[in-house]
């Protein structure tokens, strides 16, 4: 974010304030999901943040002690998160009585494709309590503006505007370097979720596996993250598997008995990527949320190393993590 840009966002963000009598600064007015502009309260003492990446957020912007109550994810880089009470559920929703219990002055509640979990925030609203929407995607063009809103709302627009120069460095470096890739220099990539199960063109891997040059197999399938079989791997044939790991604490050794695993596979032996030994595992948690940059950052060295020979993603990675949180990178992420 270049300098005239953040002045501009200043600007906005002064004219965005209401005031009280005394001319002290009391709400600041934000676009939700569903592109609404609202008012909302400026410097929440408590706040329930139910999706994971605003606590991601909050807590990097130095104000985790903010947050009084969360949802069911807990970011890895927000530990003392897992002390806050839970209250949502996957199968239920908002638990608004655990909700009111907590006298929050704000809940960010998560939506999917702008819409709002109506009956929650009506009985939120009629407690008087504000809530503010964020989108469920957590690309870019979504990340941002996010990081945006909630630095004007905490009044912490100059560490915010810090972070996001932070994450558009890295992605605009990724784009910069394999923007004028033709389709013949882009390798094929199968992502495996699960054994067999992938991902097509409208999931968020999608825009790990473009962004570093990449050609997803299974992009045209009809399903999301559709089940497909060894035989059809083989048939398509791709340049590079990668594979996502899930687990708290992952070492060098679990992500490279997952790499044996497939590799292993009778199945798959003769695959261009096994046979090439370019298969690679990378944690789950850096493809979502605003650890994506990073896990962007190692497709793009895998596809295309001679273009990111000078970048090292861990040691971004530790960066990113001092930087703003304050902590040490421990454990595995990526293999080899």
């Amino acid at each position: 974010m270049n300098k005239n840009t953040f002045i501009i966002l200043m600007l906005a963000s002064l004219l965005a304030l209401s005031f009280t009598a005394s001319g002290e600064a009391e709400t600041v007015q934000v676009v939700d999901a569903s592109g609404e502009h609202i008012d909302v309260p400026l410097n929440p003492e408590r706040i329930v943040v139910l999706p994971s990446t605003p606590i991601e957020m909050i807590y990097a912007l130095g104000e985790g002690k903010r947050v009084v109550g969360r949802g069911v994810g807990v970011p890895p880089q927000c530990p003392s998160a897992k002390d806050l009470p839970c209250v949502a559920s996957c199968s239920v929703g908002p638990n608004v009585e655990a909700i009111l219990d907590l006298k929050p002055d704000l809940v960010l509640m998560c939506t999917s494709n702008g819409s709002k979990p109506a009956t929650a925030v009506e009985r939120l609203h009629a407690a008087g309590i504000p809530v503010l929407s964020l989108p469920s995607s957590c690309e870019p063009d979504t990340l941002l503006p996010q990081i945006e809103t909630l630095g004007k709302i905490l009044n912490k627009s100059v560490e915010a505007n810090e972070f996001a120069d932070f994450i558009e460095k890295y992605l605009g470096l990724i784009e910069e370097r394999t923007k004028d890739l033709g389709p013949d220099e882009k390798p094929t990539v199968y992502f495996e979720c699960k054994e067999y199960k992938t991902v097509n063109e409208e999931t968020p891997l999608q825009h790990h596996i473009s962004l570093a040059g990449g050609t997803n197999i299974a992009a045209e399938q009809p399903v999301k993250k559709p089940i497909v079989s060894s035989e059809w791997v083989l048939e398509t044939n791709p340049d590079i598997i990668i594979a996502g790991a899930k687990g708290e604490s992952l070492t060098e050794e679990t992500l490279s008995a997952a790499r044996d695993e497939i590799v292993s596979r009778p199945g798959l032996k003769e695959v261009k990527a096994v046979k090439d030994k370019k298969v690679y595992i990378i944690s789950k948690k850096l493809m979502k949320g605003i650890s994506e940059p990073i896990g962007c950052l190692y497709f793009a060295k895998w596809l295309h190393p001679d273009l990111f020979k000078d970048i090292d993603p861990t040691a971004i990675h530790k960066e990113f993590l001092q930087k703003f949180f304050g902590q040490e990178l421990e454990g595995s992420y990526a293999y080899p």
